[in-house]
């Protein structure tokens, strides 16, 4: 089955892609700019689980899996042939559900391992041979599996770790140093052998760790009392944790994943009032995070990957998909030029006009409420989103680049409430 989806045409910023499916998906993986999947599941209607492909992008997509009784969690890519899917089963004795594939998943293989009693959750290899699958028990009991020849054979790894939903995530960074993220965070130095709590405080929670080295990661986390969602960082392995964000319940706010490509910069994505997308970005290791879509785009957004600074994916219920190429959008969205509250909204004329390639526009917002600024090719597709969230009354100005597109006639348009007016800008390079 090919699913044609989302445009070829030059875009900046984040732009939806049809997969197809209506499954809430669960995890992303591209080991390229062109190659990938995604895995999701619909456990309300038909209880399918799918695998989906894209060669190009994730312009067009290809089934793979579609499996009655399927709960796929995770999906991990080593290479454009080398992947696995680790999820579970709802019904009957048997819960784990792990598939492999060899050959880009044309197949997939049902992997058996000891305890199939087990949901499996998450699943992660460091090469061919090396990798390790997390879930959880009847009784939110972590174990862990190890294999060491590919998936042949498996050692159980018991714990004394309590999980929630959606259940443990795992990340290696060698064969000795992974990390696991269940109601705690715990630790490996020895392959899974022996695991250690990495105090993120009190009342904190796990949800999911990112590191980029030995002694730089992030993890996800929330807290019940108070309800409050996280981003937190080390610098030393996990001994010592800082928050970076803090967002209360009653923000709207939550993240879920984080994806970062360097020690500096990236990206969490998450939901804002529940069901409408959220991805933030960080430029200098998570001190600042900047917006880049916020209640654009409905469905919550589960899995976020990146595979260079430019090319990025994110996943999410109802079948939501969001890609970028470059980066989501410049990080200088708008700044505020007086607090003071304007008789009424406007949106002056962009200066320069003509530009080549960076041209300024103003506005002013009398009340407050969501904002939205789009840039518009002369056909009416959107290609580009300067603001997109909830504003203050005040008076301010964005920056466009134009680097990415052709010399021509684009069009921007402010939205807030009852109001919107558009203004046309040119350019000529």
């Amino acid at each position: 089955l090919l699913i044609v989806s989302c445009s070829l045409f030059s875009q900046t910023g984040w732009f939806p892609c049809n997969t197809g499916t209506n499954n809430d998906l669960t995890s992303v993986s591209f080991v390229d700019q062109n190659t990938g999947w995604v895995a999701g599941y619909n456990n309300t209607v038909d209880y399918h689980g799918v695998i989906l492909r894209s060669t190009n992008g994730g312009t067009n997509w290809v089934s793979q899996v579609d499996e009655y009784n399927f709960q796929p969690e995770s999906i991990y890519f080593l290479d454009e042939n080398s992947g696995w899917s680790t999820g579970s089963r709802l019904f009957g004795t048997n819960r784990s559900a792990v598939k492999k594939t060899t050959n880009s998943g044309t197949t997939w293989m049902n992997v058996t391992i000891p305890d199939t009693s087990i949901s499996t959750n998450s699943v992660y290899f460091i090469d061919q041979n090396t990798g390790w699958i997390s879930g959880r028990d009847i009784n939110n009991k972590v174990k862990i599996f190890k294999t060491m020849n590919g998936g042949l054979n498996w050692t159980v790894m018991e714990t004394d770790f309590i999980s929630s939903n959606p259940g443990p995530k795992i990340q290696f960074l060698n064969s000795n140093t992974g990390y696991l993220a269940a109601l705690q965070l715990i630790k490996t130095t020895n392959g899974g052998l022996n695991w250690n709590i990495s105090d993120l405080g009190s009342n904190v929670n796990a949800s999911q760790p990112y590191f980029v080295n030995a002694n730089t990661g992030w993890v996800t986390g929330y807290s019940q009392h108070p309800a409050v969602n996280y981003i937190k960082k080390t610098n030393d392995g996990g001994n010592s944790w800082v928050s970076q964000l803090v967002y209360p319940l009653a923000t709207g706010r939550a993240v879920y994943s984080t994806y970062f490509i360097n020690s500096t910069t990236g990206w969490s994505a998450g939901s804002e009032y529940v069901n409408s997308s959220l991805i933030l970005k960080t430029t200098n290791s998570g001190v600042t995070w900047s917006t880049q879509t916020s209640q654009a785009y409905t469905n919550s957004l589960s899995s976020i990957f990146f595979i260079n600074e430019n090319y990025g994916w994110s996943v999410g219920t109802n079948g939501r998909m969001l890609r970028t190429t470059d980066g989501g959008g410049s990080l200088t969205a708008f700044e505020t030029i007086s607090s003071s509250i304007p008789k009424s909204y406007s949106l002056k004329q962009n200066y320069p006009n003509p530009f080549n390639p960076v041209t300024y526009i103003e506005f002013s917002i009398p009340e407050t409420g969501f904002v939205k600024l789009s840039v518009f090719s002369s056909i009416g597709r959107e290609i580009g989103i300067l603001v997109n969230e909830q504003l203050q009354p005040g008076i301010y100005r964005t920056q466009f680049e134009g680097s990415r597109l052709p010399s021509g006639v684009y069009f921007y348009t402010l939205n807030s409430k009852n109001y919107m007016e558009t203004k046309k800008l040119v350019l000529i390079k």
